[in-house]
């Protein structure tokens, strides 16, 4: 897939998750403030797609999980592809 179907299927699991599990989460943990958090999580999901968007296209013939091997080395690229 290309990186901007890859883009748009992060940010609809993103926003679905958002939508359907954390609310009751949120809720419960920050109170009224918990829209605060929604912001918060929202500008890190974003930071973490823009990093996986670059990565994509530093290495345009690899999976996540192959340059997560020579980023990260070996055997803890393997223990993050297994999570």
């Amino acid at each position: 897939i290309s990186a901007q179907q890859f883009a748009l299927i992060m940010y609809l699991y993103i926003i679905g998750t958002a939508a359907l599990v954390q609310p009751h989460t949120l809720v419960s943990i920050a109170g009224q403030d918990a829209w605060f958090s929604v912001i918060i999580v929202g500008i890190i999901q974003l930071g973490l797609i823009t990093l996986y968007l670059k990565l994509g296209f530093r290495y345009p013939q690899q999976t996540i999980i192959q340059y997560g091997r020579l980023l990260t080395g070996k055997w803890f690229g393997s223990a993050i592809a297994v999570v």
